[in-house]
């Protein structure tokens, strides 16, 4: 099963930088997939979940042509996240 690794930057690190720019930087999510679309929906709602302002977080998901059920997932899924993209 892969391992799925979240970074989180410490409370104090958020405050100094929020205190500065007024804005939480961008946190990236890259995500490869092939075939394990319920792994997939898992990541997306836990990423979906984190209290971090949505239009802070991106998503960029690599995924199989031929994997419908992944892309059907990311295509609703994918409206949590106004940076989200999907690379095929």
């Amino acid at each position: 099963m892969p391992k799925l690794a979240i970074l989180r930057l410490p409370e104090h690190l958020l405050t100094v930088m929020s205190s500065h720019t007024n804005a939480r930087p961008l946190v990236s999510f890259v995500i490869r997939t092939y075939f394990r679309v319920s792994t997939l929906i898992k990541v997306l709602e836990s990423i979906a979940n984190l209290d971090y302002p949505k239009d802070r977080i991106e998503v960029i998901v690599v995924v199989d042509k031929g994997d419908a059920d992944a892309i059907r997932a990311i295509e609703v899924l994918g409206r949590d996240f106004p940076n989200s993209k999907l690379a095929l």
